[in-house]
């Protein structure tokens, strides 16, 4: 059944993870983490992608480049494939990852305030739980707002905490943290 999803996929979007990961352990798989800037006046927005790999954010990884309508810029795009995607709020990106990543990103990704949220013990739809609250709550820097490098960087290191803490619980697989 994969085979036949990846030749259904439009070309130029990033394949999803396999699903027999999702019920693997969490530090096997590979995730990114992605962030975006306001969309300009044209239209256009930055993104950034932040990989981790074995339950480490790999810095040098890291992509940011412009993504303008119409356009997917190929490396974004390549950070993306086969992985399960962190984002601090998918649904404040709905619009730039549909467009990067296609109809079926929502399968495949992390809602990090939820996790955040769910390691600290409070609401897991808590909205009010912003990134800058969250970083300073773990004692990390606080992202700039419109940088997207920065906020995929604060996405993946509390993406890092939440899910360390979760695995403690007994919550270590792919599954546990997309719920």
């Amino acid at each position: 059944m994969a085979e036949a999803v990846a030749v259904l996929r439009p070309r130029g979007l990033p394949r999803p993870p396999a699903a027999a990961l999702r019920g693997a352990p969490w530090r096997g798989a590979g995730f990114v983490a992605v962030g975006f800037s306001d969309v300009d006046e044209e239209g256009a927005t930055r993104a950034a992608a932040v990989p981790i790999d074995d339950g480490r954010v790999v810095l040098r990884g890291a992509i940011v480049g412009p993504v303008a309508p119409g356009r997917p810029p190929a490396g974004l795009v390549a950070s993306l494939d086969r992985r399960f995607l962190v984002l601090w709020s998918p649904d404040d990106a709905s619009g730039v990852l549909g467009h990067l990543a296609g109809a079926a990103w929502r399968g495949w990704t992390v809602d990090c305030r939820r996790l955040v949220g769910r390691a600290a013990g409070r609401l897991a739809d808590d909205a009010e739980l912003s990134i800058a609250v969250a970083a300073a709550a773990f004692r990390l820097p606080e992202p700039r707002p419109c940088d997207p490098l920065d906020l995929a960087l604060a996405s993946a290191e509390l993406f890092l905490i939440a899910a360390t803490r979760l695995e403690a619980a007994g919550a270590g697989t792919v599954a546990d943290l997309l719920a």
